[in-house]
């Protein structure tokens, strides 16, 4: 700082100086205007060069901070190297599940492969919501009937949206009618929320896949498993088809995506019953 408060200083003076040297039709005062301009362009000028530095040096130091990264260094080795073995070939597709992440994050998409994190998630997703928290929730393989620990800090936290900050959360259940175990578990929980405030319907899984459209939604964001975050973000739980047990998930806010999940909920509100029975 002080090398710059010196720089600036020794540039303004000379810049006068110079001034002096150039002749004027207008004697003294000509001089003193020149002096002033030239002692502006000056300054301008060590200005402009030291932003051009500051640019070069903030360039060089990512430059430099991205290839001495340890990522960076097992890329280069691996890359590198044309040795074989389970371990190193194990590191090589690591890696580049890691760069598929990678990419998947600058697009804005986080991807769950573990189930725990995909609750984790969604549960940060309800404490966050400030507006409306929208979901459909198949039941069989909703985090609600897998995850039974989750439920009591999942429950206080949508009491906590519609009590304190009067936030609104329609909830969609959706499950088989030939399931009965799901049906009694879903009818306490489905309950449990609706007494605080949770507006809930009723859809079987008959009736969502007799529906021509849901196909549509389902090729889109891969299951019908949604919950929307004020309609800004989206949680995908993705399903294993036979048996709806959790394979993982993913939450993205691209435009496509949070079109389909709008849609989806609106057309299966509208079908699904106020009633369980």
């Amino acid at each position: 700082m002080n090398q710059q408060i010196v720089v600036y200083f020794v540039a303004f003076v000379i810049s006068i100086l110079a001034s002096f040297l150039v002749p004027s039709k207008t004697g003294v005062r000509g001089h003193f205007v020149n002096a002033l301009l030239s002692a502006a362009a000056g300054t301008a000028l060590v200005t402009l060069f030291y932003l051009f530095m500051t640019m070069l040096n903030v360039q060089n130091h990512l430059q430099y901070q991205i290839t001495q990264t340890p990522y960076a260094a097992v890329k280069r080795q691996l890359s590198e190297s044309s040795e074989r073995s389970p371990l190193i070939d194990a590191r090589r597709r690591k890696l580049s599940s890691i760069e598929k992440d990678i990419e998947a994050l600058a697009i804005g998409r986080i991807s769950f492969k573990a189930t725990d994190e995909l609750i984790a998630e969604w549960l940060e997703g309800i404490r966050s919501t400030k507006q409306e928290l929208l979901a459909t929730n198949i039941v069989r393989a909703t985090v609600w009937n897998q995850n039974a620990e989750m439920r009591g800090p999942a429950k206080e936290a949508q009491r906590d949206l519609i009590e304190k900050h009067s936030i609104t959360i329609k909830r969609i259940w959706i499950y088989s009618k030939s399931d009965e175990a799901s049906q009694k578990d879903l009818l306490s929980v489905s309950l449990e929320q609706k007494n605080f405030g949770v507006q809930t319907k009723y859809l079987t899984l008959e009736d969502l896949y007799s529906q021509q459209f849901s196909q549509k939604y389902l090729q889109t964001l891969g299951s019908l498993d949604v919950v929307l975050f004020d309609g800004a973000s989206i949680l995908v739980t993705l399903t294993n088809p036979s048996d709806y047990t959790i394979t993982g998930g993913y939450m993205t806010a691209e435009p496509e995506s949070l079109q389909a999940g709008r849609e989806l909920f609106s057309r299966l509100w509208s079908i699904s019953k106020d009633n369980f029975y």
